[in-house]
């Protein structure tokens, strides 16, 4: 008999969880707060750092307009996490049967 391995779940994450010891806090989760992320986070980009729900432009690969969706932080540096508002043509060809998830923090899913 041949069963199916268990869907692998996302870790629930509460955003204050390492606000003691923010070191631990893992990157590369998103957060829908700054609050419990490490402090002294440098973000680089012009102005100040969007708010959840803000619309922003990524310029990088045809992406374009975005909604951010969460915060997180790598090497130091804070990110947003942004859903974008349609998958640009290269990704679409790329990765077929792609889609987008507006349900959780600003991911693609797969079809099928």
């Amino acid at each position: 008999m041949i069963s199916s391995a268990p869907t692998p779940q996302q870790p629930e994450i509460r955003p204050l969880a390492w606000a003691d010891a923010p070191l631990l806090c893992p990157p590369w989760v998103g957060f829908p707060t700054c609050a419990g992320l490490p402090a002294g986070l440098k973000w680089s980009g012009d102005g100040a750092v969007p708010t959840i729900g803000a619309r922003v432009h990524i310029y990088l690969n045809g992406f374009r307009p975005a909604t951010v969706k969460a915060y997180f932080h790598s090497e130091g540096y804070l990110g947003v996490i942004c859903a974008p508002d349609v998958l640009p043509d290269w990704y679409q060809q790329q990765a077929p049967g792609s889609r987008l998830d507006t349900s959780s923090a600003g991911s693609w899913s797969r079809a099928g």
